[in-house]
């Protein structure tokens, strides 16, 4: 608990980046990769549940996987980070309106403050869940590369995004999410995870 508390301003901030970098994105009428592309589209196709609301249903079953291959820690911090995004989102969404003349702004935009809120989640031992967990899990469980299940699911993220976004749309997606690898890769690693191992009840 002492950690956490001593975290909590990192993790607040890294939360209000990221919600920020959100709401850029879908003033801009883009999307990111991940479970947060996943909410975009799901809000796109079902508009009676917010934004934040759908980001935290999805993030839903990603804990069952979270429990069970990287301990309680991260776990609650990632609880904790994925409702606050989904509140400040949607909070944001309806006090913040912005109106950016140029989709390639938001697109910039965007991923800088997504890389930067990330990193400070990374750095204070949170992070925003689903498809990394999802990814984590593939890597310890059946020894697939968590990169290129990360980078399989932003592709196919953004495939079905044509669907709804349109071609200039997804153009310009994928640029902020090309742009926030990068700016991560180059200047934030995220901490080694430490797999807790689960006693089982006969040990």
């Amino acid at each position: 608990m002492k950690q956490f508390l001593k975290d909590l301003p990192a993790l607040l901030e890294g939360c209000l980046l990221v919600a920020l970098g959100l709401v850029f994105l879908d003033s801009s009428n883009l999307l990111s990769g991940g479970t947060a592309g996943l909410a975009f589209l799901s809000h796109a196709l079902i508009p009676e549940l917010s934004f934040g609301q759908v980001f935290f249903l999805i993030n839903l079953p990603f804990y069952w996987l979270g429990y069970h291959r990287l301990g309680p820690g991260l776990l609650l911090r990632t609880f904790f980070c994925v409702t606050l995004v989904s509140v400040l989102a949607d909070l944001f969404g309806g006090l913040v309106q912005l109106h950016l003349a140029y989709p390639i702004a938001g697109a910039v935009f965007s991923a800088m403050l997504l890389a930067l809120g990330i990193s400070m989640l990374f750095k204070a031992g949170g992070s925003l869940g689903g498809v990394n967990i999802l990814g984590l899990y593939l890597q310890q469980a059946m020894d697939w590369p968590a990169a290129r299940v990360i980078l399989a699911i932003d592709i196919l993220v953004m495939l079905l995004a044509t669907l709804v976004y349109g071609w200039q749309s997804v153009i310009y997606s994928t640029l902020c999410v090309t742009l926030m690898g990068l700016l991560l890769g180059r200047h934030f690693k995220p901490p080694a995870v430490t797999v807790e191992p689960q006693t089982s009840p006969s040990q």
